[in-house]
């Protein structure tokens, strides 16, 4: 028995609709973590700054939020962990290929015009760049 208010789809790209939840239950975690920022740094004047330990933070999410608040506050931490290796190897990767003599000229100029965009399958390429990069690979695949 599961006492979680998740659901999960991993199919689905939006949060929400992953993890089976209301749009507005992530809209209403943003605004009590915002008050709780306030209320941990401001008096109720609004005015006075307040220094606040790390640890105050941690006692205060610990009686602020639920369970299932904290997991999914947690998924945003590992999620842009995610991101930022995934970005990191994105550079090394590019850094690489646009250094390298053995990538033709012509690919790298599919590679650098394809930045920025978001490319899922060779689908999302116009046919001629999904033709020339895949006669790339193959060509790569051979020599091996």
């Amino acid at each position: 028995m599961s006492t979680s208010i998740f659901t999960f789809d991993h199919s689905q790209r939006k949060l929400h609709n992953a993890i089976g939840v209301k749009e507005e239950y992530i809209d209403d975690l943003s605004s009590k973590l915002n008050d709780i920022v306030v209320s941990l740094k401001c008096n109720e004047d609004t005015v006075t700054v307040n220094d606040v330990s790390p640890s105050q933070v941690v006692e205060h999410l610990l009686h602020e939020l639920s369970y299932s608040q904290l997991v999914l506050l947690s998924s945003f931490y590992i999620i842009d962990k995610i991101d930022e290796i995934e970005k990191r190897t994105l550079d090394d990767v590019e850094s690489h290929v646009f250094s390298s003599d053995d990538v033709p000229d012509e690919i790298k100029d599919i590679l650098r015009n394809m930045k920025g965009k978001s490319v899922t399958s060779a689908e999302d390429l116009p046919e001629p760049q999904m033709n020339k990069l895949l006669e790339f690979l193959k060509t790569l695949r051979n020599r091996k």
